[in-house]
């Protein structure tokens, strides 16, 4: 994986999460998931989600090899946190093109 954290707005990468969030689980009852953005394990546990979906979906071998990993990272503690949601995040909206 690479080291370096893509510099990218803040506010880009939420609204990123929220459709990425939105596009998988609707729309919620009250507010959006912006504010899971911050919070990291809300963050990685919604991450690890859309991965099982994904994973349950999709039947080819390199693309649940990939998922697999994500979910693997996502549901350790580490230091990497905000660069393993960023390349989840990515992955996932690369799926859904």
């Amino acid at each position: 994986m690479n080291n370096t954290i893509v510099l990218e707005k803040k506010e880009d990468l939420i609204v990123r999460f929220v459709n990425l969030t939105t596009s998988y689980m609707g729309r919620p009852k009250f507010g959006d998931y912006s504010s899971h953005w911050e919070n990291l394990k809300s963050r990685n546990s919604i991450l690890f989600s859309i991965c099982l979906m994904e994973y349950v979906e999709n039947e080819t071998t390199s693309i649940r090899r990939k998922l697999n990993h994500l979910m693997k990272t996502l549901s350790e503690d580490s230091e990497i946190d905000a660069q393993i949601g960023y390349e989840c995040m990515n992955y996932l909206l690369n799926l859904k093109e």
